[in-house]
């Protein structure tokens, strides 16, 4: 925070933190702390990742969630496309997976960054 005159500046910019994942991407508070979730999911797999940033810095060890549908990597899917979202409570996450007319809605632990399962709609 020393930089611009204790309002700090971006250091490092433009680095890839995950490769091979869907464009779907949302961040959400650690509730209680002054954390953020950054989480990101894998195309081809069922992984979320879900990456803490704290007033520290950036954690570059995610919390790897295996819940709910694979993203297949199946051109004609087209499942790498889409949105996420949280809930404002932070601990639901609704997402869409293109071309399969599906919906999900998974459960998240804003203090593990670990994701569950909760309903799945065709």
């Amino acid at each position: 925070m020393s930089l611009q005159s204790g309002n700090g500046d971006v250091t490092l910019k433009n680095i890839p933190i995950q490769g091979n994942v869907t464009e779907k991407m949302a961040a959400v508070e650690q509730l209680g702390t002054n954390n953020i979730w950054v989480t990101v999911h894998e195309w081809g797999t069922d992984a979320f990742y879900s990456y803490l940033v704290t007033p520290a810095g950036f954690q570059s060890t995610p919390v790897i969630s295996h819940a709910g549908m694979v993203h297949t990597i199946d051109p004609l899917e087209q499942n790498k496309y889409g949105q996420m979202k949280f809930n404002s409570c932070g601990t639901k996450l609704a997402l869409a997976i293109g071309y399969l007319d599906t919906v999900q809605v998974l459960d998240f632990d804003p203090a593990t960054g670990i994701f569950q399962i909760n309903y799945t709609s065709h």
